[in-house]
């Protein structure tokens, strides 16, 4: 096997997660190299994507979409809240290509597949393989037991003609399939290698497309008339209502033309020799016409290259010399796999785009017709709705709550600390009806896109003052443009609580604080960056709190001298080491500490409470955590820990709140307090007091909502326990 050797000057993604095998594969045309993979690589010049459900978000390069899959399977995928990501599309659906320009035609593709592409019988191959002179005047399917919920879908209609034939018919009929069939002519299930040698063995076969409609449907032709042409088996299609655009109407048994299955049998009954030898003369015919290499993925390939072409500003030859093919190519290193990718979220999953309702498509179509070059990346919506400015003070009746109840939507790692805090604690506003939006994990079930236009139905059927949005990471965020349309478009006020690193500004938080009405930091620092970037004016600084219901006491029993509950990290690993080395026992829990894994919110406040000495080195977050199951918090130093407590220190000890790490001293303070008893206890019971009087998220939500004009119901009284 060769493989070209010139470096490829243009990387083409093709971007499908079934692809076979996993690792992906490679071909090229002089200097265009295209690559199969399940998820997209980085720094490639352009993305196609099989389908709507393999999209994964923006990218620094032209981005396609390939409509394969007809109304009838993906109806979401027919909508301007999906094309309107995209630059180019390629289509079999014919209504597409009529209705606007930027749609391209290509069709299903069957032969040449893999790296080297296979080759395509001949003609005279397929009349020796599959000879027709003996075969069952019989009428096989090969099509699964499937179902839909667009009302001219075919998908009911495979059992229907099954069973009649079954019931009715002198002709016999034998079903096959996957999913599986309950029917009295139903044989089994058929491996890809015994498809066309079983289709050979009968006369018929049935070719029915997933849908018929006289739009819907146009151009839509699969490859079963391909298989049943290969097998030398005569098609009895029903589907595309221009088929014959495309295929010789000699060569197959038109459904279209009967009334029904009754008048069908009649025809299959009465047909004689000759009849039939004439429908497999058309098809030979249409083979040796090259027919089959309609279907070639090579053909997929030259269809691709010409869209990039023209979304760059380059003629096809300009890309390839007209002599050149495609050929095997080197596969590059790295090539990611759907394993491989940690949260891989698609954009809209395959459920989200299949149960979404026919008439969202229609719209669609009919906006197609009206407006039919605004389409892809250049739509924008018709609105009537004019945008916004800032509403003015509001009293809070009725709040969405945006966030995970899970750690990154996964049950096996506990709840998540926004539900067990920020969450409960504004379940237990009296006179604050509040709804519960877990975008992680909608994320996961309907994809990234789905999850969003979820959001954005929620807020129109609930109609919340407030969205409360509580961000986790980008692959499973809400989006900022559905964000900052509820922001710009509805009465609900938007806040964004963002945990902020002010490296990450730049990248990520600023994105939120374009697109929501206020916006929470913890950091001064990353005040300063939003400043900078003059997004401040709805910018607050505030910090975190705790919801004390959410946190059991500790315990009498304090069976861990000293406890760090957090993730391995190099620094902490030092300070766990020293402190080991002088003798002090310290018990680590989290993910990369050895003989741990992660620690869920009920085993994280269990080990707090039950610990003489909590090192804290996460933040002010744990110090308050520590705090609100009245444990002793021995920290590094970390911002706003001077601002929420006293810390020990020379003469200092008799009103600490929390004892504080020293370079100098860091083993013996520790053992100090693991020794002193009484004193240890009296900080750790003024640090829980002044966390009940002052950190709580009731406090935390009064001060946040006062300085921007939104009103609150009194906040819950807190009960400091004895």
């Amino acid at each position: 096997m060769t493989h070209p050797t010139a470096n490829p000057s243009v990387t083409i993604n093709y971007v499908y997660m079934h692809v076979s095998p996993p690792s992906g594969l490679a071909l090229q045309r002089d200097g265009v190299r295209l690559i199969w993979s399940a998820v997209p690589m980085d720094g490639c010049d352009m993305y196609v994507y099989q389908d709507a459900f393999n999209y994964m978000g923006p990218r620094p390069a032209p981005q396609v979409l390939m409509v394969h899959e007809p109304v009838s399977v993906l109806p979401g995928q027919y909508s301007h809240e999906v094309w309107r990501h995209f630059d180019g599309f390629l289509t079999t659906m014919d209504f597409l290509i009529e209705r606007s320009p930027r749609f391209r035609k290509f069709h299903h593709h069957t032969y040449q597949w893999g790296s080297p592409p296979e080759s395509i019988p001949t003609a005279d191959e397929l009349v020796e393989r599959y000879p027709h002179g003996s075969r069952r005047h019989a009428v096989c399917m090969v099509l699964g037991n499937k179902k839909s919920r667009v009302p001219y879908e075919l998908y009911s209609m495979r059992g229907e003609i099954a069973r009649w034939f079954h019931e009715n018919s002198k002709v016999p009929f034998d079903a096959y399939g996957t999913p599986p069939h309950d029917l009295p002519n139903y044989h089994g299930m058929l491996g890809q290698d015994e498809k066309l040698s079983t289709i050979a063995q009968y006369r018929f076969n049935i070719c029915f497309e997933n849908i018929y409609h006289p739009v819907w449907a146009r151009g839509y032709v699969s490859d079963r008339i391909a298989h049943s042409f290969e097998s030398r088996t005569v098609p009895i299609y029903h589907g595309c209502p221009n088929v014959a655009d495309y295929i010789p109407p000699e060569c197959f048994i038109d459904f279209g033309k009967f009334s029904g299955f009754g008048e069908l049998s009649g025809f299959l009954e009465a047909m004689t020799d000759d009849e039939y030898d004439s429908y497999v003369s058309a098809i030979d015919t249409w083979l040796r016409g090259g027919g089959l290499h309609t279907y070639s993925c090579l053909q997929l390939y030259d269809a691709i290259l010409r869209l990039y072409g023209e979304l760059v500003g380059k003629s096809f030859d300009e890309l390839v010399r007209a002599d050149s093919s495609w050929e095997p190519a080197v596969l590059p290193e790295g090539v990611p796999t759907v394993s491989t990718i940690v949260n891989p979220v698609v954009h809209w999953s395959w459920v989200y785009l299949r149960d979404r309702p026919v008439e969202e498509a229609e719209a669609a179509l009919a906006e197609l017709e009206r407006r039919p070059s605004v389409v892809g990346t250049s739509w924008q919506p018709e609105t009537t709705t004019p945008s916004r400015a800032r509403l003015p003070d509001v009293r809070v009746s009725r709040l969405l709550f945006a966030g995970p109840r899970f750690v990154a939507g996964d049950p096996q790692r506990g709840l998540d600390y926004a539900y067990a805090n920020q969450f409960s604690a504004w379940r237990s506003y009296e006179g604050i009806e509040v709804l519960h939006f877990d975008a992680p994990e909608t994320a996961r079930v309907l994809g990234v896109g789905g999850m969003s236009a979820e959001l954005r139905r929620a807020v129109e059927d609930f109609e919340p003052d407030v969205l409360f949005v509580v961000p986790v990471a980008a692959p499973l965020d809400a989006l900022h443009d559905v964000v900052g349309d509820i922001t710009r478009h509805t009465n609900t006020r938007t806040l964004a609580w963002m945990s902020d690193d002010p490296y990450a500004v730049n990248d990520y938080s600023a994105k939120w604080a374009r697109c929501v009405d206020c916006l929470v930091t913890t950091s001064a620092a990353g005040l300063e960056r939003y400043r900078e970037l003059g997004l401040d004016a709805n910018v607050v600084l505030s910090q975190w709190a705790c919801h004390p219901p959410s946190y059991a006491p500790a315990s009498s029993d304090l069976s861990i001298d000293c406890s760090l509950v957090a993730p391995h990290t190099h620094p902490r690993e030092r300070i766990v080491a020293y402190l080991r080395e002088q003798g002090i026992e310290v018990t680590t829990f989290g993910p990369g500490w050895e003989g741990s894994e992660d620690t869920p919110f009920g085993e994280r406040l269990r080990v707090l409470g039950t610990t003489r000495v909590n090192l804290a080195m996460g933040g002010i977050r744990d110090v308050l955590e520590i705090a609100a199951v009245g444990g002793f918090v021995y920290t590094v130093p970390c911002e706003g820990l001077q601002e929420c407590f006293h810390i020990d220190g020379p003469g200092k000890r008799r009103l600490a709140e929390v004892a504080v790490m020293d370079d100098s001293e860091l083993a013996g303070r520790a053992k100090y307090y693991l020794h002193h008893d009484v004193e240890r206890q009296a900080i750790s019971r003024r640090c829980y007091e002044r966390t009940m009087r002052e950190h709580t998220w009731f406090r935390r939500y009064s001060d946040i909502f006062g300085r921007i004009g939104w009103q609150l119901p009194p906040e819950p009284v807190v009960a400091i326990r004895a």
